[in-house]
């Protein structure tokens, strides 16, 4: 059995740090899906103005529109805010593991590749954040991040 527990587990600070987290994340996710189709239903309509005043020289565009999600949580996670739109709105942050402060864009990095992943290969693989410590969820766990409540994290002095 393998146990997601650090050497310097504490029980109630996790609780401070993780109370609810899982539902907001369900939340904060469809505010990010609403956003993100927005900004790919935009994406759309200028890449087919584009290929129109093209002549259809310049549909290779559309190929590009994969790399908006991948561009919205990176941009947005690697950010001051440590969070996507919709996670903020949730009061949520993702944090390193073991020193809760932002996590770098390395890490955010590993993180939407990993959670693109765990969607891809099968959507259940997230079921293991109602399990773990911290609640984290596989491509959590790999990118040494930890989603946290905002208000549970104290700024630095």
């Amino acid at each position: 059995m393998v146990a997601f527990v650090s050497p310097d587990y504490t029980p109630d600070l996790d609780a401070v740090l993780t109370d609810g987290v899982l539902s907001r994340r369900v939340l904060g996710w469809f505010v990010d899906c609403w956003i993100v189709g927005l900004l790919v239903a935009g994406y759309f309509v200028l890449a087919t103005a584009f290929t129109v005043l093209t002549l259809g020289l310049g549909h290779g565009v559309y190929a590009l529109v994969t790399l908006i999600p991948l561009a919205y949580f990176w941009i947005s996670v690697a950010s001051p805010m440590s969070a996507t739109p919709g996670q903020a709105l949730c009061g949520l942050r993702v944090v390193d593991n073991e020193t809760l402060s932002r996590p770098g864009a390395a890490q955010v990095l590993i993180w939407i590749i990993g959670y693109w992943l765990t969607i891809g290969v099968l959507f259940l693989l997230l079921g293991i954040a109602i399990f773990s410590v911290r609640h984290r969820a596989l491509h959590d766990i790999v990118a040494g991040v930890v989603v946290v409540r905002s208000r549970a994290i104290l700024p630095p002095r």
